[in-house]
């Protein structure tokens, strides 16, 4: 009888390898178990375009608008949807820009628009939301 062929050992993939592999899988795995848990009960949502609709529907076809709201930038909803809503206008916050002929006014009183229009030289146009967003132009326009 002949002897049999001697065994050649196979590389083996180091245990650290193994181990790190073993890691990121759990990982994985508790990532997506997390993802199923309903962490809130509900979560608020609203149609930002219906809300535009009519203004959008309204606005010349200028590419420039001007905005103004009565609370920072960065705290108002109105502006930031009104962004994405109005692409790809681009919208110039506190009439910045001396070149733009229409603006928006989302003011949360908006019992405050006849001032606002005395003072920046602006006049309205049409209204929409219950006096929510006004459109307004700049006189002379």
């Amino acid at each position: 009888m002949e002897p049999l062929p001697a065994r050649t050992e196979r590389p083996r993939p180091a245990r650290g390898v193994l181990a790190l592999v073993a890691v990121v899988a759990i990982g994985g795995l508790v990532r997506d178990a997390i993802q199923l848990v309903p962490w809130r009960k509900s979560v608020e949502t609203r149609r930002i375009d219906d809300e535009f609709a009519e203004l959008i529907h309204a606005l010349p076809p200028d590419r420039e608008l001007g905005i103004v709201v009565d609370e920072p930038l960065d705290l108002n909803v109105t502006y930031r949807h009104a962004r994405w809503a109005l692409a790809p206008r681009v919208l110039h916050p506190e009439l910045s820009d001396p070149g733009v002929r229409y603006v928006i006014a989302a003011l949360s009183d908006p019992a405050r628009v006849e001032e606002l229009c005395r003072r920046r030289g602006l006049r309205r146009v049409a209204s929409f939301n219950g006096n929510a967003l006004l459109l307004l132009v700049r006189e002379g326009s």
